[in-house]
């Protein structure tokens, strides 16, 4: 009896069995503090505005976000139109895009993100129509433009409309509720539902007083703060309740029931204190609390808890969550007290995480899977050396060796796993030799590679066996050669060495890395110092090692990976890149070539640590510095790393695996990832992309009244500059912020620039001596998966010329070298008819002094000119402003289209008289008015017709379009402008595309 549970004892110690109901499956989360430029690790609030751009609300000032950089607006004592209070509690954007600033203490602002100025709206005792308190927590801006406000410490509500400046308020007090409030959300355009200090409370705008109020928590006085309101995406009659002391609350709008609640007592909720509440795109519930962030299924009362920690970037920073957030590409943000911003995407979790069993393992070095789809995971470094995990339920268990238990594992180092095609599982150690594991008894054997002139038992690095050969199992050890075990036996029988030849040949090295069988029944090895291919049948080696004056070498000799495809193509992972070999051609005559792909080809890093196929054809190479997908047909390899959720980017060699469902696993220094390959989702938000700096001679324009710039530079439509001004830097950002690093972008100058130019990941460009003329500057994005933003931003550019280059001055010149010509060939003609008619030399002189003078006469310019010029216009900069002017009003404003458009209402539009116009346009333009404005619809048709959208309309519907008013009107002026006809136009330009 006593020997019987001394044998059951040791059997519970040799499983060693820990269970735990999650095996951590973790979502990889980013974080941004003040570390990188946010002005406050206090975040309570955050929007996106319709540019795209972010605005987060912290404890010390309000932050706009780019993805990159920050721009902090805060109080400044000196200026009226600054944030008047730096704690900004509540955001919102209104259909203007204003955007409407809560701030505790300083009331409420409203922000005009053009001018960048703020107009303060704040509560004075003396004036009742002013906000009736400074503590402003909710604002919402209803269809007509109302602004309703949720004030705290206070029993009022109402709202305030921008177009009177005037506030309207309702009282509480009538019905002794405390409308002192910390949220609102609208109901059907009829009222709002109100979380207040003292529940939740129905304000029906028809009536204009509260109609309803609900307390949530019944079970004792007080505690019924609503902290915030979230309404249900799939059901809008429910509403999800944030309490400060009763938990969450399911509350239903047609009942007026509390449906459910959830707290400390009933559920895994560490708090009562729910401060945040959201429902994604894909209905999953998230949870945000005063001590953690939750995943959440109401269906199983089940609460995921995602665990805080500063310290490690995978993890969420704080774990007082105030506010969650999701942006236009879905993107969750997660608004922490104290610890800054979090954040995730969940719709992107391509790569499931899975941390180490234990801290001190030092990386997962391999895996397999048993008949059941149980996972098993050899690690190196810790207690742990092998792990099982259930999949379905993700329950793991743990071995560990116990030096007093035969029949436990013999070591916590597990460098191999293999499958037996019975079930069993072999496990390579680290110095302790071959262990067997038969899950039906659940008991180890040892073979420790006992044998003559070998003391030392190796370290056993791959193991193989061939399924048509079941007995056999080829083991392949560090520095020990290559073994062949015989299972029934239960003894290695033959080992090859490099220094043991075999027929005459020999393996290329001892240290064994990787096997595979080819259709041919060869075995393919994997050494330190080269590829060695082994005929089973004649017993002979064949060696193929790197040639530094053969590029059709294999590329290295330190061998990592090997695979074989359906196609017989050999894959080999080196250190110095991946090589394809086909094995058709291998036993032809001629000599073997070895294609290589380095990180010239687009690998991520030269080191491929394992190679596996997918089950679409795709090859996934583990590497040192991420994950790399290759297209084996186009070539192309897709990279990913550490940001994309991965374990790390250093990975383990020979750490990998393919499920039978068709999952990939592969494992480095900080755990493994398990992804399925065919459900990789790509980004494919499109992000806009905005200018949002320019720079002259590398300094930042201001925005100024005055100045160049009057407005921030991505609503800036032209820019105009001396001839002085021409070193001119954009600065642009795609508003993409997953991953916004890997954005990259494009870029062209028309009318200098050729051709679009990809200049990566760079956000900015300089112009260095641009000659005077008008240029518009493009810029374009794509996002981390390739997606090119929709619409190019582009500003233009105009630089004036010095005024030696002006086309007066020029013509100027011109003008009077071909009066002085004139006058010459005059004069001289001049000179000798009159030479021939003095008969002597006195009059000859006499003569020759009247000429002279005459011909001095004639090289002046013309007064009439010179007076016409002068009396009209004060100088070339005139001519230039009224020029542009002409072409603002006319042809930006449209006004070529008129029907009744005359020179005088044109001229009256400039503020000039109609003829100094008429003198404008047949001087400075050398045009007629007539001339002018049908030039301007002649232009605006051409670019209509060249446009795709427009491409299946009629000739005349565009014409009409641009401005003509007949069709006889339109071909006449056109063939004048033109010398064509506008079907002749049309068949001209067919077959061109635009880059």
């Amino acid at each position: 009896m006593k020997h019987f549970l001394r044998m059951c004892g040791g059997f519970m110690t040799s499983t060693m069995l820990f269970v735990t109901h999650v095996f951590a499956q973790e979502i990889n989360f980013s974080n941004i503090t003040s570390a990188q430029g946010l002005a406050h690790n206090t975040v309570n609030c955050i929007i996106q505005d319709r540019q795209g751009f972010l605005w987060i609300g912290t404890e010390n000032g309000l932050n706009r976000y780019d993805g990159y950089e920050f721009k902090v607006y805060r109080n400044d004592l000196n200026n009226k139109h600054s944030l008047s209070n730096n704690y900004v509690i509540t955001l919102h954007e209104d259909h203007l895009g204003y955007l409407w600033v809560g701030t505790f203490g300083g009331g409420l602002n409203r922000f005009d993100p053009k001018t960048e100025t703020f107009t303060r709206y704040k509560h004075n005792k003396d004036d009742p129509n002013s906000i009736w308190s400074n503590d402003v927590r909710a604002i919402y801006a209803d269809k007509k433009g109302k602004i309703w406000l949720g004030l705290h410490d206070s029993y009022q509500f109402g709202y305030l409309d921008p177009a009177t400046q005037k506030v309207t308020r309702f009282s509480g007090s009538e019905h002794h509720i405390s409308l002192s409030t910390y949220t609102i959300i609208p109901e059907k355009d009829q009222g709002f539902w109100i979380g207040s200090r003292s529940g939740l409370v129905y304000f029906d705008t028809q009536k204009q007083t509260c109609t309803k109020h609900f307390v949530v928590n019944t079970g004792k006085s007080g505690g019924n703060q609503v902290y915030h309101i979230f309404r249900d995406r799939v059901n809008p009659t429910i509403l999800w309740l944030c309490t400060l002391e009763a938990g969450l609350v399911k509350f239903n709008t047609q009942t007026y029931q509390i449906e459910q609640r959830w707290h400390t007592g009933n559920s895994a909720l560490q708090t009562n204190t729910v401060k945040s509440f959201y429902q994604d795109k894909m209905g999953t519930y998230w949870v945000g609390t005063q001590n953690g962030f939750y995943k959440f299924d109401a269906s199983k009362n089940e609460f995921i808890l995602y665990h805080s920690d500063p310290n490690n970037q995978r993890k969420i920073a704080g774990s007082d969550i105030q506010k969650i957030f999701e942006d236009k590409a879905g993107t969750l943000w997660l608004c922490s007290y104290k610890k800054g911003m979090s954040f995730f995407n969940p719709y992107l979790q391509n790569f499931i995480y899975y941390p180490p069993a234990e801290k001190s393992i030092s990386y997962i070095s391999s895996f397999c899977e048993d008949k059941k789809g149980n996972l098993w995971i050899g690690s190196k470094g810790g207690m742990v050396g092998l792990t099982q995990l259930n999949r379905t339920d993700q329950a793991k268990k743990v071995f560990k060796p116990d030096p007093n238990n035969a029949q436990s594992i013999i070591s916590s180092h597990v460098n191999n796993l293999l499958t037996d095609v019975d079930g069993s599982i072999w496990i390579g150690t680290s110095g302790q030799g071959l262990d067997h594991y038969n899950p039906q008894t659940g008991k180890f054997d040892h073979y420790p590679f006992h044998a003559k002139n070998r003391p030392q038992i190796p370290w056993i690095s791959t193991l193989y066996q061939d399924p048509l050969k079941p007995d056999e199992l080829w083991v392949g050890t560090r520095g020990f050669g290559l073994f062949k075990f015989d299972k029934k036996r239960k003894e290695f029988t033959d080992l090859y060495r490099s220094q043991d030849l075999v027929n005459g040949t020999a393996i290329c090295y001892n240290t064994i890395i990787a096997i595979v069988k080819d259709h041919q029944e060869n075995l393919w090895v994997a050494t330190r110092e080269g590829l060695s291919r082994f005929n089973q049948k004649r017993l002979i080696f064949t060696n193929f090692l790197h040639s530094n004056n053969d590029l059709s070498s294999i590329s290295n000799n330190h061998l990592l990976a090997l695979h074989i495809d359906a196609h017989n193509v050999l894959w080999i992972g080196t250190h110095n890149g991946l090589n394809k070999l086909d094995l058709k051609n291998v036993d032809k005559k001629g000599k073997v070539k070895f294609k290589r792909y380095t990180v010239n080809q687009g690998l991520p890093n030269s080191i491929i640590h394992k190679i596996i196929e997918d089950e679409q054809g795709f090859l996934w190479l583990s590497t040192s510095k991420g994950l790399s997908r290759f297209d084996k047909k186009k070539e192309v390899f897709k990279n990913f790393d550490q940001s994309y959720g991965l374990q790390g980017n250093e990975f383990s060699t020979n750490s990998g695996l393919l499920t039978k469902d068709g999952a990939i696993l592969m494992g480095g220094t900080n755990g493994f990832n398990l992804f399925y390959p065919q459900k990789i989702k790509s980004n494919t938000y499109a992000p806009p992309v905005l200018f949002t700096d320019f720079q002259i001679a590398n300094q930042s324009v201001p925005i100024s009244n005055n100045g160049l710039l009057k407005q921030p530079v991505w609503a800036t439509k032209t820019i105009e500059l001396s001839h002085k001004q021409n070193i001119i830097s954009f600065k642009f950002a795609a508003l993409n912020y997953l991953l916004p690093d890997k954005n990259t972008y494009a870029i062209f100058m028309e009318n200098f620039d050729q051709n679009w130019r990809d200049i990566g990941h760079q956000r900015l460009a300089t112009y260095t001596n641009l000659p005077s003329g008008k240029y518009i500057f493009r810029v374009k994005a794509r996002n981390n998966d390739g997606v090119w933003s929709k619409q190019a931003a582009q500003i233009v550019i105009i630089i004036r010329p010095a005024w030696w280059q002006t086309g007066w001055f020029k013509a100027a010149v011109l003008c009077l070298l071909v009066i002085v010509f004139i006058g010459s060939y005059h004069t001289n003609k001049y000179i000798r008819k009159r030479k021939k008619q003095l008969i002597n030399v006195d009059a000859l002189k006499q003569a020759t002094i009247i000429i002279e003078q005459e011909q001095q006469t004639l090289t002046q310019p013309p007064k009439r000119f010179i007076e016409k010029r002068e009396k009209f216009f004060k100088d070339a900069q005139e001519v230039d402003s009224l020029k542009n002017q002409l072409d603002e009003i006319v042809v930006k404003q449209e006004f070529y289209k008129e029907l009744n458009i005359s020179l005088s209402k044109i001229a009256q539009q400039m503020g000039i008289t109609s003829k100094k116009l008429s003198i404008l346009l047949n001087t400075e333009l050398d045009t007629s008015f007539a001339d002018y404005i049908n030039n301007c619809k002649v232009n605006a048709f051409k670019e209509k017709l060249q446009q795709e959208e427009n491409q299946h309309l009629k000739l005349i519907s565009l014409a009409y379009d641009a401005g003509f008013h007949s069709k006889a009107s339109f071909n006449r002026i056109f063939k004048k402008h033109t010398g064509l006809t506008p079907s002749e136009y049309k068949k001209q330009i067919e077959g061109t595309s635009a880059f």
